[in-house]
């Protein structure tokens, strides 16, 4: 889930995309163009992908994949349209587990293709055991089609 900020021109109708980094393999997915208006000023997005979409190696088996089995992962820009993140969380889920993978709030990072090598790549804060308890229940019922957590608000945004 990631909210755009409120400042002008924080909104991008761009394209960007997740790296993730599994056991040395560097593989990235775009994030895909969602019905209405994608990464809109003051707005939330959420995107959900299966791991299989990374398109990692041929016979590349994945037993069973956790938080720690993903070395990092990286908001990338494509676009010469930045976006500018205010908050940002992503999870690992599974049939019958959520775990938050990383966490950063009311960063406002921008990432542009446009700017110098730093504002590409927006490397994202792997979650702590102090992570807030009350976002670990509104994501687990966001993932369980409960729509009552759907006004998550961590810095004065919405997620509709």
């Amino acid at each position: 889930m990631a909210f755009t900020a409120i400042s002008t021109d924080a909104g991008s109708d761009g394209s960007h995309y997740v790296s993730l980094r599994i056991d040395g393999f560097n593989r990235k997915v775009f994030l895909y163009d969602r019905y209405g208006d994608d990464m809109a000023k003051k707005r939330g997005d959420m995107w959900v992908y299966n791991i299989a979409a990374f398109g990692f190696p041929s016979g590349y088996q994945f037993t069973c994949i956790s938080s720690w089995d993903i070395d990092s992962v990286e908001i990338r820009a494509y676009s010469n349209d930045g976006w500018q993140i205010s908050s940002i969380v992503t999870l690992v889920a599974s049939k019958n587990h959520i775990e938050l993978l990383t966490t950063d709030f009311n960063v406002d990072r921008w990432i542009d293709y446009n700017g110098n090598e730093e504002d590409k790549v927006f490397e994202l804060t792997r979650a702590t055991s102090q992570t807030d308890e009350v976002l670990k229940m509104n994501v687990a019922k966001l993932l369980s089609g409960d729509v009552s957590a759907m006004r998550f608000n961590p810095s004065k945004l919405q997620y509709y």
